[in-house]
């Protein structure tokens, strides 16, 4: 590959960069979307779903350490629908800025009452916060 063609190449991928890290550091939620906020052992957490719908969903999740928690290391999300007995493989939502957290994922398979289970993993520990929520197609 010449020269050229290199400093293209890094071009490129630079902007595509920027643009990625601006959609994600500016997502807003609209009029659609649905806040679960809570309390775990350590954390406090605020979860917002861009819907509250089956398929592809965005999840931004804050986390804010209680006093003496440290700042944790991974943020997971797993959706169960108990009455069913569904439950759909834990989904890691990474950094995007300090407690703040975002992925983009499909959640919910169908449509009925879920349970959202939020793990907050940091120095070996695990703390988790369920929050029940109905979901639509």
């Amino acid at each position: 590959m010449g020269q050229r063609a290199r400093i293209l190449v890094i071009a490129v991928a630079a902007v595509l960069a920027v643009g990625g890290a601006v959609l994600v550091l500016t997502w807003r939620p609209s009029e659609n979307t649905v806040t679960l906020q809570g309390d775990s052992a350590h954390y406090g957490v605020r979860v917002v779903l861009d819907a509250a719908r089956t398929g592809q969903r965005a999840v931004d999740v804050r986390i804010t350490p209680h006093t003496g928690a440290g700042d944790p290391d991974q943020v997971a999300v797993e959706p169960a629908m108990p009455a069913h007995s569904h439950a759909v493989e834990p989904l890691a939502v990474p950094p995007v800025g300090a407690g703040h957290f975002h992925a983009d994922g499909s959640l919910f398979l169908m449509p009925g009452q879920w349970e959202l289970t939020v793990s907050v993993t940091t120095a070996g520990h695990r703390d988790q916060i369920t929050f029940p929520l109905s979901v639509n197609n």
